[in-house]
């Protein structure tokens, strides 16, 4: 366990050798598996660098071009990308705005059942089907304390399994360049009112069908999935900062402390002053990380 541990803080530090314009990131590390996330400024890159995992990497908002093994190819928003241990491989992120992406990965030794044999045989991209970004959302909100980590494993091949049932499904044209404007601009805002009628102007498309949209792809209205990121992110400052509960409901949108404690024991089951401090007791290995300055390599 300790050697692959120290493999993981190996990646890490090589991984920050290799950006540019890095602005946030955290992540849950386990012993064989890791879920995160990262979000670029524009002109952003990671890499070159000799990938130690298998990987998946979706594009939330913004867009990728990825270079492996000199194949170059494009990760538009709302697909999946899959990377091989072993490969050397350089990622650009767009130009003109930021981009978020998140990613799970498993060590070589972790795939069983053949899961191996048949990610050699899958596409290089794929649309990232609600069931797979469901799966990512959960690794990401596990917090890897006591036997966690084994949880955190199994979701991690998981996410590999929904990648393969969904790697051949027809692809969606045009669905997630209509969802983006909305996406980026519901993520940018968090603190701010926000309606539905908001977002289906900024996509510049009617209420229902932006509804049905989200159904199709996240499982939820639009409402509902701008109150689960409010809840998440507030957790994130709740248990990454020292900021009063007050303080923190203000900064993701909510009208009081009330709501933002309401919502959060229904999604984790404790209140914001019990998360924090079952959290802040356990003191969990490296989970998340708020980078101040990655501009050089």
């Amino acid at each position: 366990m300790t050697h692959l541990y120290d493999m993981h803080m190996s990646d890490l530090s090589s991984m920050y050798r290799h950006v540019k314009k890095l602005s946030a990131i955290n992540m849950r590390l386990a012993p064989r598996a890791n879920f995160g996330e990262a979000q670029y400024d524009p002109r952003g890159t990671c890499g070159p660098r000799i990938q130690a995992t298998y990987q998946l990497v979706v594009v939330t908002s913004g867009s990728a071009v990825a270079t492996v093994e000199n194949e170059e190819f494009e990760i538009p928003v709302g697909s999946c990308a899959l990377m091989f241990p072993g490969q050397t491989e350089h990622v650009r992120f767009a130009t003109d705005r930021p981009t978020r992406h998140t990613w799970v990965a498993i060590y070589p030794d972790v795939p069983k059942f053949g899961l191996a044999d048949r990610l050699q045989r899958a596409p290089r991209t794929a649309v990232a089907s609600s069931r797979l970004l469901a799966v990512i959302d959960l690794g990401l909100q596990t917090l890897n304390v006591g036997e966690m980590e084994y949880w955190l494993e199994a979701l991690a091949i998981s996410a590999f399994e929904a990648f393969l049932a969904d790697a051949n499904a027809p692809t969606f044209v045009g669905t997630w360049e209509s969802l983006e404007k909305a996406l980026h601009y519901l993520e940018a805002n968090l603190s701010e009112p926000q309606t539905l009628g908001d977002l289906a102007e900024v996509a510049q498309m009617s209420a229902q069908h932006l509804t049905r949209l989200f159904r199709q792809h996240f499982s939820e209205t639009p409402i509902r999935y701008l109150w689960r990121k409010r809840t998440e992110r507030g957790v994130r400052l709740l248990l990454n900062t020292g900021l009063s509960i007050t303080e923190i409901s203000s900064r993701v949108g909510f009208q009081s402390p009330y709501h933002f404690s309401r919502l959060v024991r229904q999604s984790y089951g404790a209140s914001p002053r019990e998360l924090r401090a079952a959290t802040w007791q356990a003191a969990p290995r490296i989970e998340s990380l708020a980078v101040k300055d990655a501009d050089s390599p």
